[in-house]
């Protein structure tokens, strides 16, 4: 990476350790997605510490990403047996009910963890089993009475067991809405002295008293969890509920900075990165403004705005300000600022600053300048750079194929007009450093190396060596871009493709994460086709999932024939075929409806849903006209999963709107900015394909 000259205090002007810096970095890599380049950073990490918790949850961010699902769960697992998220009174609960609910998988003293794997049940699992069971047979007050019952009897004489019976005692009250008997139970425990200053308990009681929802029940909530921030220091998992109390007894103030701090939190689990953060890696190692813009405009509001202005500003160093002003959109302000120094950086942030503005020509100058200021090693540098003088004769129009373009623009001198010139300018800058052409071909091989899968990095690899005049590597480097741009436009239109939110449990508590639904069609006799036979039905589906599925198939597939029959041609000339990825673990529920739905229109009229929409909801089909969008469970969990894998919107039930406003779990900003509510099928189609469909 690129040193930084200007002033050896910078790196850490805005409060960047050198253990973090790594990390920092990748974090911005995925928010412009460079998946792959993230993904290096953060093994070079774990190769020195394999246990570092903010790697591994980084390392899993890209694998949800790029959709390796089945990677992502196993780190996500770790994690949470590492921080003993399995151990808290919720969690234990949460696994109980999870083991009543699947009583073939986890009968007798084992259970199952996994595939193939069985571990022996914890003792209080065993006493507490039963109960839970009465409870999913929808027999709660017998359940409730057996955990009571657990109670009086090990109470002297295993008291984690007690412990957890009555925090069970209380779990049952309160979802069978008995919450003054849930608060009560909680009251009680509280008066023994094992148990006064237990955080699992007054923290299940402080989420009674807000369901509660008096003023007297709230402010009592409040005052618990100002206790725990003053004492053990407050869970930052807990702000948006500590928000939503002061919300509702009228403190706006406190609300708004809880719930500031929840956005913050919540961006950072996420592994989003902030406007600081932006600058600061900007700051050590080069990375185009032009990439950056979006990762540092969707920073939490306000974050952006306070680097440009006041103290902050000051504390920033001189390519800190020049970077942040560039982003910000003050061109001249930036150059003036990243003028004040000679150092490869800044030359290559006054070319970025200067291709922002629309001047071409003075950007090659600074590119140029910057890439004889690089050192020998510092690749990632002369990639980027030597990249964006090279990418001026990849547009389609004046370069279809880099090798003839490349080597006609070189040879030529360049005779070309318009377009053509400025590409010639940007190869000959290139070509007129012989000593640097082996340093950008090095460059960029490594690149390759790294983003095996980028056919922009190829096409520049081409170049680079048509400017050596191998032949040879041009024509590979060619073969290779245009396999990779076919591919790319593929998943671009991907029809019968369709993103599902979901949850999966680990232990008790609930994950979500995006994964693909898939729908295919293949011909048959004119007319004699239209159906989803049972045996083409692909996925770990449940019994009830793959009933569902072919119901949907049938309700969309009149729903097109009426409302989009312009675009539905021939549908009773195909079979068709489904399947559900992640098949390592049973998928079920109703809450794939809607992803599924879409999926199957897709199909119909061979048109790709909008890119990075992702969907959820259960189906009804009041008519062939009319089908409707029902609610879900675990919205808030799902909308993370969305905005986690970083979609651009999230189609959610219209009757999930409340559950989703009242969520703490969730920032409201986030949901604002993500969300899109539908009520009707007709509403999810305007929102995934765009609304000139019904036209």
């Amino acid at each position: 990476s690129s040193s930084n000259s200007s002033s050896s205090h910078e790196a850490g002007a805005t409060g960047v350790s050198t253990g973090h810096e790594s990390l920092r970095h990748a974090r911005v890599l995925l928010a412009i997605g460079e998946l792959g380049e993230a993904e290096r950073v953060v093994a070079q990490v774990l190769e020195e510490e394999p246990s570092d918790e903010t790697a591994l949850s980084l390392c899993a961010t890209v694998k949800h990403r790029s959709g390796e699902l089945t990677l992502a769960i196993a780190i996500w697992a770790e994690l949470a047996l590492s921080r003993g998220g399995a151990s808290t009174g919720r969690s234990q609960i949460q696994a109980l009910l999870g083991l009543a609910r699947a009583p073939e998988r986890n009968a007798g003293e084992f259970m199952a963890a996994g595939r193939f794997h069985l571990v022996r049940k914890p003792a209080l699992y065993l006493e507490l089993e039963p109960a839970f069971k009465l409870y999913v047979a929808r027999r709660p007050l017998e359940a409730r009475r057996y955990v009571e019952a657990v109670a009086d009897k090990v109470r002297a004489r295993d008291r984690s067991v007690y412990r957890l019976a009555m925090l069970s005692h209380a779990w049952i009250s309160e979802h069978i809405g008995e919450l003054e008997q849930a608060a009560a139970t909680l009251e009680l425990l509280g008066r023994e002295r094992d148990f006064a200053a237990d955080v699992e308990r007054v923290l299940m009681l402080a989420n009674v008293y807000q369901q509660i929802g008096t003023s007297e029940r709230l402010t009592a909530a409040i005052h618990i969890y100002r206790y725990l921030e003053g004492t053990l220091g407050l869970d930052r998992a807990l702000l948006g509920q500590v928000a939503r109390c002061h919300e509702r007894v009228g403190h706006g103030e406190d609300a708004a900075r809880f719930e500031r701090r929840h956005l913050a939190h919540f961006r950072e689990v996420m592994d989003r990165p902030s406007a600081v953060d932006v600058v600061a890696v900007a700051s050590v190692r080069y990375l185009p403004l032009a990439r950056l813009l979006p990762a540092f405009r969707d920073d939490e509001p306000g974050s952006a705005a306070l680097l440009l202005l006041g103290e902050e500003h000051e504390r920033l160093g001189t390519r800190e300000r020049g970077i942040a002003l560039g982003l910000a959109g003050e061109h001249e302000r930036a150059e003036e600022v990243l003028a004040r120094s000679q150092h490869a950086l800044d030359f290559a942030y006054r070319g970025d600053v200067a291709r922002l503005s629309g001047d071409g020509a003075r950007a090659r100058g600074f590119y140029e300048a910057s890439l004889r200021e690089l050192g020998a090693t510092e690749l990632d540098g002369v990639a980027w750079i030597a990249g964006n003088l090279l990418d001026g004769a990849l547009s389609v129009e004046s370069a279809p194929d880099s090798q003839e373009a490349g080597a006609r623009l070189v040879e030529s001198g360049h005779e070309a007009s318009g377009a053509g010139q400025h590409d010639a300018a940007s190869l000959h800058a290139v070509a007129s450093m012989p000593a640097w052409r082996s340093r950008v071909t090095a460059a960029l091989e490594q690149r390759v190396e790294v983003c095996p899968e980028e056919p922009r990095a190829w096409r520049r690899l081409g170049l680079a060596h048509a400017l050596s005049g191998n032949e040879e590597a041009v024509a590979e480097c060619d073969a290779r871009a245009v396999v990779l741009e076919q591919a790319q436009h593929q998943d671009r239109q991907s029809i019968g493709h369709a993103r599902a939110a979901a949850v999966y449990q680990f232990g008790g508590m609930a994950h979500g994460l995006v994964h693909e639904l898939w729908a295919q069609r293949e011909p048959i006799g004119t007319g004699s086709g239209g159906h989803l036979p049972l045996e083409n039905l692909h996925g770990n589906l449940s019994d009830e999932m793959r009933r569902d599925v072919r119901n949907v198939f049938y309700a969309v597939r009149e729903f097109a024939l009426v409302r989009l029959r312009h675009l539905a041609l021939g549908i009773d000339d195909y079979h068709y075929r489904f399947k559900v990825t992640k098949e390592d673990e049973e998928s079920g529920g109703r809450s794939a409806g809607l992803p599924t739905a879409l999926a199957f229109l897709s199909v119909f009229i061979q048109r790709p849903l909008l890119p990075r929409t992702v969907a959820t909801g259960a189906i009804v089909p009041d008519s062939h006209r009319a089908m409707m969008v029902t609610p879900v469970g675990d919205v808030d969990h799902k909308v993370a999963a969305s905005y986690h894998w970083q979609a651009e919107r999230v189609l959610l039930p219209a009757g999930n709107r409340a559950t989703l406003a009242a969520s703490a779990a969730l920032p409201r900003a986030v949901a604002d900015g993500l969300v899109v509510y539908v009520a009707t099928l007709d509403d999810a189609v305007r929102a995934a394909f765009g609304g000139d469909l019904f036209a």
